[in-house]
């Protein structure tokens, strides 16, 4: 039996006893590595996923935000005491796309858009403008500012003829929540068919 001097024998064991530290150095490195990959990857994705988030909370007609952001921002805002949500809507939409085509409606939601962010534009303080969808329009307001919102929209877009006999304007109610609005809103536009005296809201949101 040849035996091994001990010269080899203790290169041996220094080099076993060093083996796991050598492994755990080039782990780490490996960490480093990967942790520097991931911050890399999150930057580059990250204007994708803010470019996203615009595009799916931005109405593209209007430009005012879509119904997916007010969905996500009412449920606060009808827990707000201070926030009222006004709704409106375009009388005679409907007709407007029978008679005169889509891209004339979709001019007329321009400009109905317009008019809204333009009175609410005088508030600019924790007021929002969302087009929920169609020709329906939502403003998350202060209480202070939801009906003068309300009123200029109404008085800037006065009323539109987009052909003979056909007369459009925009109506809006506030409420405390979107059905409260929504269901006043729906009254005074059948008030304003039979004829009668719409109901004014603020009393009711006041009571």
């Amino acid at each position: 039996m040849i035996k091994q001097s001990s010269s080899s024998i203790n290169t041996k064991k220094r080099s076993l006893s060093s083996a796991p530290e050598y492994l755990r150095r080039i782990l780490s490195s490996l960490h480093r590595i990967i942790n520097r990959l991931r911050r890399l990857i999150a930057g580059a994705l990250c204007p994708e996923r803010n470019t996203f988030e615009r595009l799916a909370n931005t109405d593209t007609l209007t430009g005012v935000a879509s119904r997916r952001a007010l969905d996500l921002a009412l449920p606060a805002a009808e827990q707000d005491p201070h926030t009222r949500v006004v709704v409106f809507d375009a009388d005679n939409f409907g007709e407007v796309n029978k008679a005169c085509g889509h891209s004339a409606g979709d001019e007329l939601l321009r400009q109905v858009a317009l008019s809204i962010t333009g009175a609410a534009e005088r508030f600019r303080l924790g007021v929002r403008v969302f087009r929920r969808g169609g020709d329906e329009f939502v403003v998350l307001a202060p209480e202070v500012a939801a009906y003068l919102i309300r009123d200029a929209a109404e008085a800037d877009f006065g009323v539109v003829t987009p052909r003979a006999g056909l007369h459009v304007s925009i109506s809006g109610t506030v409420g405390r929540t979107f059905a409260e609005a929504d269901a006043a809103l729906q009254a005074r536009k059948a008030a304003m068919k039979s004829g009668a005296t719409a109901v004014d809201e603020r009393m009711e949101v006041q009571a």
